[in-house]
This record gives structure tokens, C-alpha cells and sequence, in this order.
């Protein structure tokens, strides 16, 4: 098994505890082949995504942890599940996003969940920040034996409305230790302004 792999399973596996504590059924067959294809073909993200990588990290004030620098892995997971677990879920909809401008969109966002795929980053585009390399890290290890590596961020393929005004993204820290959690924010431009209209947390055991 590849280290890209291992990675993948490891975050399938966040994924499925997401699912399981909102009680929804998912066969991840489909996801596990998508990921793993996506990342056999090395697939470069759009030139968008490091716009919105840079976006996403300024307006939710993402700060380096436990390093100097913001640590982030070259690999973007399509976490496809993920985003539909939490966009089929109306109350936590509710109560975390203003969901009188994310109710409109919740149809094409699902569909648009169908197609999210993995990607890799390119350490030159991301100036500022330290690209983590996938490989260099081996999940298959203990926490115990991975303890020396830092903690680093992990961002989902975003998903973009086609009129460009919503944006919902997924961003987990992940720490080989008693420390990590994930969470989902979606962006709304009004008037050619993004702000922050929602965020859903949730933590990583």
C-alpha cells in the first residue's frame, strides 16, 4: 500500500466517524476508487484553488500550529461524503450558516458533490506557507512513532457555485496526538466581497 494511499484511508476513515455520529448510511467503494485514481493520474489543482486556498486561510484567521510557518499537505482530498453528510443535514444547516443563502444552493451543491476528486499542490504557487509532501509522511505507523511530525492542515477540494457567490470548503488539522479537528465554512461574495456565513466544526478523535 502507498504512502497516498494510506493517506486516503486515513482520511475515509475521519469521514466515516463523521457519518456514523449523524446516524447516515454510506458505501465509500465508489469515493476510495476516485480518490485513489485521482491521485495514480497526479492530478494538478485548478488554478482557482490556490486563490481560494489563500482566501480560505485569511478570512478564517487558519494560524500556524506548533510550527513557525502554516504546514499544509500537497495533496486536496475530494472528501465527496463528507460534504454530502454534512449538506443533507437541514438542522446543523440551520443553526451553524445563515441558511437563507445557503438553502438556495443546497441541490447543486450536492450535485456538484458527486464529482469532487483529489488533487496535488504545487509548493511554488502557495508563497508564505511549508508544503508538507504526502510520501514523506507514513500513516501506517503508531501516533507514538509519528510524534515528531509536526501538525498540518489539510484542505478539501472546495466546491464553487456556478453564479461564483457560494463557496464551501472542508479544513481539518491533523497532529499525531490528543489534538486534531476538522470543519466545513461557506463563503458568500456579495457585491465582490467573500465573507463567512457558516462554519461547522467537528472534531478528530
Amino acid at each position: 500500500m502507498t504512502h497516498n494511499t494510506l493517506f486516503l484511508a486515513t482520511i475515509l476513515s475521519v469521514i466515516l466517524s463523521c457519518s456514523e455520529k449523524t446516524g447516515s448510511k454510506i458505501d465509500v467503494s465508489n469515493e476510495t476508487i476516485l480518490e485513489i485514481e485521482a491521485q495514480k493520474q497526479n492530478l494538478e489543482a485548478p488554478d482557482n484553488f490556490y486563490d481560494i486556498i489563500n482566501l480560505v486561510i485569511k478570512i478564517d484567521s487558519i494560524k500556524p500550529y506548533g510550527s513557525e510557518r502554516l504546514r499544509l499537505l500537497d495533496s486536496i482530498p475530494g472528501s465527496r461524503y463528507s460534504y454530502q453528510v454534512i449538506l443533507d443535514d437541514t438542522t446543523l444547516l440551520k443553526r451553524f450558516t445563515k441558511y437563507d443563502l445557503v438553502k438556495p444552493y443546497l441541490k447543486e451543491f450536492f450535485q456538484k458533490s458527486e464529482g469532487v476528486t483529489s488533487y496535488s499542490l504545487l509548493s511554488d504557487r502557495l508563497v508564505g506557507l511549508e508544503i508538507v509532501a504526502s510520501d514523506s509522511i507514513d500513516f501506517s505507523k503508531s501516533i507514538d512513532e509519528n510524534r515528531l511530525v509536526k501538525p498540518f492542515y489539510v484542505i478539501s477540494a472546495p466546491i464553487i457555485s456556478d453564479d461564483e457567490k457560494l463557496l464551501v470548503v472542508s479544513i481539518e488539522l491533523i497532529c499525531f496526538g490528543l489534538c486534531g479537528e476538522g470543519w466545513t465554512i461557506f463563503l458568500y461574495n456579495q457585491n465582490g466581497r467573500w465573507n463567512r456565513i457558516g462554519k461547522i466544526l467537528e472534531p478528530i478523535g
